[in-house]
């Protein structure tokens, strides 16, 4: 439970003076560089202005955008291969656009049946699979070909998407009839849905790829499923009833000890507030709630070494909270104007991005202390982000 003092604890703190880094000309040589490894680059997709700005996370500066097809407008989504050879820019509408990061340039658009909603890369690279929440389906995309498969029915509204660590299962969730559907990815067909909650939100797979947890909105607990039967283990319960906890974000750390869970709860006093909730996957133990000061979380980002827990708040609360995991303390929060919901990480975990969808800019921030130490210029309307590992 959450008392007052932890709650006081927590200080929005406003980013002032921040440097404004604008353009530098990133060459096709300097994209080669990158992709050999002496230089990593982030791509920011640009909903308001149909590009993806490509920043070196050496200098943190951005290069020239990279226009997209007349019929891509508007990215909203993106992913990249394990190899960093090819990254995917999901657009508002039914098409997909293939982008070789050597050169910086993007290929036809690979127009779908369906409405593209998230976009999910297996972890082989092999495969790019694409939700379609209005259609109940989702798409297989060869990376090898650029070529759609087969849409594989899964339901009424694929919500989020998760995959074993090798390679074998991809677990589509769907929130509105409360199943966790699996799906082979060596045929691409659905297998048996699996009942995992009223109101299941989020899903994440352990690194040994043994379980799956699914945080139940509905419910208010979390629940560990056998990947090996499908079975559900016995529920977490994250606080006392009276708090009326509700689970919406999940993130498992990289040695596969801890899972965070972000979740909306009842306070003292009868508001809502949230918190993160450290849980032992070995015990099921629940540690210590850490206070956020907002209602409401959109993401959760895990720094590679596992180091760091990003948070970002609500739309309309614009809280970013950097957690240090080893003694799960609050280092720093930061009120900024966001508008995006995803945390992006150097491969060496130092520095993280988000996107400022309102003011055309991508603040980096340096994770050992949580200030955001660099705002740099890039497109219209930013509100999705990768790097390239």
């Amino acid at each position: 439970m959450l008392g007052r003092a932890a709650t006081a604890a927590m200080l929005a703190v406003p980013v002032l003076a921040i440097p404004v880094l604008s353009l530098a000309v990133m060459s096709g040589t300097a994209h080669r560089a990158a992709a050999a490894g002496r230089n990593s680059i982030a791509y920011v997709a640009n909903s308001g202005s149909g590009t993806i700005t490509p920043i070196s996370t050496r200098t943190n500066r951005p290069g020239r955008a990279i226009t997209l097809p007349v019929g891509c407008r508007r990215p909203l989504e993106l992913a990249i291969t394990p190899d960093g050879r090819s990254l995917y820019a999901g657009c508002l509408g039914s098409e997909v656009v293939p982008i070789r990061t050597g050169t910086g340039r993007a290929g036809p658009a690979i127009r779908l049946r369906y409405q593209v909603g998230l976009l999910g890369m297996l972890p082989d690279g092999k495969t790019l699979y694409v939700t379609h929440p209005y259609d109940g389906a989702v798409t297989p995309i060869s990376t090898a070909t650029s070529r759609p498969g087969k849409p594989i029915m899964v339901g009424r509204n694929p919500t989020a998407i998760a995959f074993a660590p090798d390679s074998r299962l991809a677990y589509v969730l769907e929130t509105g009839p409360g199943v966790v559907v699996p799906v082979r990815t060596a045929t691409n067909r659905a297998g048996r849905p699996i009942r995992v909650g009223r109101l299941p939100e989020a899903i994440a797979v352990t690194p040994n790829g043994r379980t799956l947890y699914v945080a139940d909105y509905g419910s208010g607990r979390l629940l560990p499923v056998s990947t090996a039967t499908g079975a559900i283990g016995k529920p977490i319960v994250l606080g006392p009833a009276s708090e009326m906890i509700s689970p919406e974000a999940l993130a498992i750390t990289p040695d596969g000890r801890t899972v965070y869970v972000a979740a909306k709860y009842q306070n003292a006093q009868g508001s809502l507030a949230s918190a993160v909730y450290p849980v032992s996957t070995a015990t099921g133990a629940v540690g210590r709630p850490m206070a956020l000061p907002q209602q409401g979380v959109l993401f959760l980002g895990l720094s590679p070494d596992g180091r760091r827990l990003l948070v970002i708040g609500n739309a309309g609360t614009d809280y970013l909270t950097t957690i240090a995991t080893g003694v799960n303390t609050v280092v720093r929060t930061l009120r900024l104007r966001l508008g995006s919901q995803v945390v992006a990480f150097t491969p060496d975990s130092r520095t993280a991005y988000v996107a400022s969808l309102p003011t055309g800019t991508v603040l980096g921030i340096r994770t050992a202390t949580g200030v955001a130490a660099w705002r740099i210029r890039v497109g219209r309307a930013p509100i999705a982000i990768t790097v390239r590992r």
